[in-house]
């Protein structure tokens, strides 16, 4: 008879695949364990049955001493990345887990979203919107059913990622990660994971991660998405923002211009600055401008305020509502 695993031995089959005790500690071990309750088979059960839940763990595996811990099979996973394929694997888990528990709380059924980017943006402007912008996009994707996230509490050393969509029993839920505050940036790869759902490319079992959202991405799939937010956010899949002096723009000039055209043409003046940094690869000169444009902005917070507007606390347990909450950065 195979003897009782210890609580050590435990956390160290979960350390060696990027499951560190401190993470552990500080973001998914549940408030009511102590590790002497190892000791109550009982009790032990029931703690491993919740790290497998929280971080999306194959229960066999966890229950199982003798196995390798591995990610429980949530279909096909597109994460492009040459190296650290468990780590890659682990950040997927865990979204993919946020992803379910959102899913199963969200208030609004998902009636399906338009064919196209440019219906999108229809729909938002004809609600005296002024353009497609961050806050616009959040409120018309939870007023459609489609929850979207903020992954706030990854381990430090996982493949990062900068947004996912996956599909969880008919509904699409998309994750943002990227660590940055700015509204216009969190707005474009929005936009993009929208822009898988348009143009069909998720069904059931299958789940887009993007490690950067990248215009010049060779991938169809990827180019398909990528024509589409931009359609969303400027009516065109093909738009490009250039100075029309001849010369590159100061930030002050930049944050000026993108203001006065967005307000003339229905385009988030965020979106414009960063488009044109883009084009002639003068990003620090666009992330200048962006302070002048968005100078409180702050995207993770606004992104926690929605899901808790939007998410029925009582289709829950408490439990899995609060590690939600505290994984999407919305607790504080």
């Amino acid at each position: 008879m195979t003897a009782m695993e210890s609580v050590n031995t435990f956390y160290k089959r979960l350390s060696k695949k990027g499951y560190t005790k401190p993470y552990l500690q500080n973001h998914v071990i549940p408030d009511w364990w102590e590790d002497e309750a190892a000791k109550d088979s009982g009790a032990f059960y029931e703690f491993k049955l919740t790290i497998a839940r929280r971080l999306g763990l194959d229960l066999k595996s966890i229950l199982d001493q003798s196995q390798s811990i591995r990610v429980r099979d949530s279909g096909a996973c597109h994460f492009k990345t040459k190296n650290n394929h468990e780590e890659s694997k682990n950040t997927q888990a865990l979204a993919r887990t946020l992803a379910e528990m959102a899913a199963a709380s969200i208030r609004v059924p998902y009636l399906g979203l338009p064919e196209s980017g440019c219906d999108i943006r229809k729909s938002i402007i004809s609600k005296n919107k002024p353009w497609v912008g961050f806050i616009e996009l959040l409120d018309y994707l939870w007023s459609n059913g489609v929850p979207v996230l903020f992954l706030a509490n990854i381990h430090p050393k996982w493949l990062k990622m900068e947004g996912m969509v996956t599909m969880v029993n008919g509904r699409p839920v998309i994750i943002l990660a990227k660590n940055t505050l700015s509204c216009a940036w969190q707005l474009f790869i929005l936009a993009h994971e929208v822009g898988h759902i348009v143009k069909g490319h998720l069904n059931k079992y299958t789940t887009y991660a993007d490690k950067k959202v990248d215009k010049l991405d060779i991938d169809p799939i990827e180019q398909e998405a990528t024509h589409a937010a931009i359609e969303m956010l400027t009516s065109d899949g093909d738009t490009q923002f250039v100075s029309t002096s001849g010369r590159w723009l100061s930030s002050d000039d930049l944050a000026m211009q993108s203001i006065r055209y967005g307000q003339e043409h229905e385009v988030d003046p965020g979106h414009i600055a960063l488009n044109y940094g883009y084009q002639i690869k003068q990003i620090s000169t666009a992330n200048s401008a962006l302070k002048i444009i968005e100078p409180e902005s702050n995207a993770p917070a606004l992104l926690a305020r929605k899901l808790i507007e939007n998410l029925d606390e009582e289709a829950l347990p408490e439990d899995s509502y609060l590690y939600l909450l505290k994984m999407c950065g919305a607790d504080a």
